[in-house]
C-alpha cells in the first residue's frame, strides 16, 4: 500500500481563467473582507485579546469555538497571499497573531474562551472544542508561514502541540483521551509535514489509535457514536455521527494509513468512503442527512426537504477523498470531489461573495418560513435552514471555511509520483512541478465545467500522464485503470 504520490501543492499552480478564477477573485475582492467585517462586529476578532470582563457587552463575550473561526480566516489570507501579497490583510493577521502569542499560557495552552472566562476549568469538558480550535490554529500557522515566511504563529502552534503531547500522550493527566470535535488529528500531520518533527505525526497516530477504546461517554444523553468514539477507529466501517467531525477524522485516518502503511486503517477508510458515496450522500455530494446532531442517519435515508448538508461537511468530504487519492488514483474519489465542488459546496456561497448557506437542503418551501415554522411539529430544524443566504451565523464555521477552501482549490488538481502525473480535476491553469532538478510545466486550456473540452499541454520535461475520465462521460473508447486513462 505504501504510496509516494504527492499532492501537487496549490502554490505551484496559477488558475488563469474560467469558473474558479472568478470564484478566487470573488473571495479576494469581497468574501475575505465581508467575513472579517462580520467577525469584527460580532466580537470574534477582539476575543483573542482575552480582555473581556463581566459587565461588558454580552454579545462580545467569547465563545468556545470562536478561535477556530478567526484562524480559518487567517488561513484564507495565507492562501491568497501565496499568489499575491495583501499588505492590509497581513497587517490585520499580524495583530491577531500578536494577541495569540501574548495570551498563550507558559505551558503552551491556547484558548481565548478558557483564558478569559474559566482559566481553572481547562480540559474539564471534552465537547468544548479546545483541541479542535488548536488544530485549526496549527493549519493556519503552517499556511501563513509558507505564504509569508513569518513564523510567530508557527511558533505558537509548535508550543501548543508540545503542550498537547505532554498532557495527552506523556502525562495522560486529562480526564478524556481524545478530541470531542476532531480536527487536531489532521492538523498535526500538516504540522509534521511543515516542521519535519515526527513527534507530531506520532501524536496524530496516538489520537487515532486511542479513539473509541474504552472511552467514557462524552455527553449524558448522547451516545459516543455521535463523536465517532463508540468503537476503535479500525472497527468503524460506516459513516456515523456528526458529519463534519466524521469527515475530519477519516481525513486524518487516511493520512495515518498512508504514512504508517496501515492496511487495517485503510480498510476502514475504504469502507467508510463507500458507505458515504453509495448509501449516505445526496446527489449534490452533500452529507449529513439530519439536523438532529448535524449527522448521518442510516443507509438510503436521504430526505430532500429535511436534508442538512452542511457546507463544512461538503468540504470535509473533499478533504477525505483528496487524501485517498494520495494512496490510490481511483476515479471514485476524484468523481466525488468533482460532484461536491460544483454542487454541494459552491451552493454555500452567494454570487456577490458576501452571504452563505450553513445548510444546503435539496428541496425548499419558503412558505414554511411565514407560518412560525418552529412551532410546526416535525419542522423544528427550520431554525437553522433559511431560503436566503446569511452574512453571518451564531455558529459561523462555514464562511471562513469557504474563505480558506477556494483560494487553495488547486490542491485538488494533480497528484505526482515522480514518473506519472495524475490529472484529477479540470481547470484553466498553469502549473510548474519541480522534479529532480527539472521543471515540468502543465497547462490546461478549458472552460470547464461550462464546456467539456479540455486541452492538456506538457512542456519542458518528459512524463507519463494519467487523466481521469469522469464517470458521467461515456464517450471515451480507450482503456482505463480505475477510471484513469494512461499515456506515455
Amino acid at each position: 500500500m505504501k504510496s509516494n504520490i504527492k499532492t501537487v501543492d496549490y502554490s505551484a499552480t496559477r488558475i488563469t481563467g474560467g469558473f474558479w478564477r472568478e470564484k478566487q477573485d470573488l473571495v479576494r475582492n469581497a468574501t475575505i473582507h465581508a467575513v472579517y467585517n462580520r467577525f469584527k462586529e460580532t466580537g470574534r476578532i477582539d476575543a483573542v485579546k482575552c480582555d473581556w470582563r463581566e459587565g461588558m457587552d454580552e454579545q462580545m463575550k467569547p465563545h468556545h469555538y470562536w478561535d477556530s473561526d478567526v484562524v480559518k480566516w487567517i488561513e484564507g489570507v495565507a492562501y491568497l497571499s501565496m499568489e499575491k501579497r495583501e499588505p492590509e490583510l497581513e497587517a490585520i493577521c499580524d495583530e491577531i497573531i500578536d494577541d495569540f502569542a501574548k495570551n498563550q499560557w507558559d505551558d503552551g495552552y491556547v484558548s481565548s474562551y478558557y483564558t478569559t472566562l474559566f482559566p481553572d476549568k481547562r480540559y474539564t469538558d471534552r465537547n468544548m472544542h479546545e483541541l479542535y480550535c488548536m488544530g485549526h490554529l496549527f493549519e493556519a500557522a503552517v499556511a501563513y508561514y509558507e505564504a509569508t515566511g513569518k513564523r510567530k504563529l508557527l511558533d505558537v502552534a509548535i508550543k501548543a502541540a508540545d503542550h498537547v503531547e505532554d498532557r495527552f500522550k506523556i502525562k495522560r493527566d486529562v480526564p478524556f483521551k481524545t478530541s470531542g470535535h476532531e480536527e487536531i488529528e489532521l492538523a498535526l500531520v500538516r504540522l509534521y509535514e511543515c516542521t519535519g518533527e515526527k513527534r507530531y505525526l506520532d501524536l496524530s497516530k496516538f489520537f487515532i489509535d486511542e479513539r473509541g477504546v474504552d472511552e467514557a461517554q462524552v455527553l449524558p444523553k448522547v451516545t459516543n457514536q455521535y463523536f465517532q468514539a463508540h468503537v476503535p477507529t479500525r472497527q468503524q466501517k460506516t459513516a456515523e455521527g456528526h458529519a463534519v467531525r466524521l469527515g475530519y477524522l477519516v481525513s486524518a485516518m487516511a493520512d495515518i494509513a498512508r504514512e504508517y502503511d496501515d492496511a487495517e486503517l485503510l480498510d476502514s477508510c475504504e469502507a467508510i468512503f463507500d458507505n458515504i458515496s453509495k448509501k449516505r450522500m445526496y446527489i449534490t455530494g452533500g452529507i449529513g442527512q439530519t439536523h438532529n446532531g448535524e449527522a448521518f442517519t442510516v443507509d438510503y435515508d436521504l430526505p430532500n426537504l429535511l436534508a442538512y448538508n452542511e457546507t463544512c461537511a461538503a468540504i470535509s468530504l473533499v478533504m477525505f477523498a483528496n487524501r485517498m487519492l494520495r494512496i490510490r488514483p481511483d476515479s471514485k474519489f476524484s468523481d466525488v470531489i468533482e460532484r461536491v465542488i460544483y454542487n454541494g459546496f459552491i451552493s454555500g456561497l452567494s454570487d456577490d461573495g458576501e452571504a452563505f448557506f450553513y445548510t444546503n437542503p435539496t428541496e425548499m418551501m419558503p412558505y414554511l418560513f411565514t407560518k412560525e415554522p418552529h412551532r410546526l411539529k416535525g419542522f423544528e430544524r427550520w431554525g437553522t435552514a433559511n431560503p436566503q443566504r446569511s452574512k453571518v451565523f451564531n455558529t459561523s464555521c462555514c464562511p471562513p471555511n469557504v474563505v480558506r477552501f477556494i483560494p487553495s482549490i488547486a490542491n485538488l488538481l494533480y497528484g505526482d509520483d515522480g514518473e506519472t502525473l495524475y490529472v484529477h480535476q479540470f481547470m484553466e491553469t498553469e502549473t510548474k512541478i519541480e522534479r529532480g532538478g527539472k521543471t515540468l510545466t502543465v497547462k490546461q486550456t478549458t472552460d470547464y465545467p461550462r464546456d467539456g473540452k479540455v486541452k492538456i499541454t506538457i512542456l519542458d520535461a518528459d512524463t507519463k500522464i494519467a487523466v481521469r475520465i469522469p464517470s458521467w462521460f461515456k464517450g471515451y473508447k480507450g482503456e482505463t485503470k480505475l477510471g484513469y486513462a494512461y499515456f506515455d
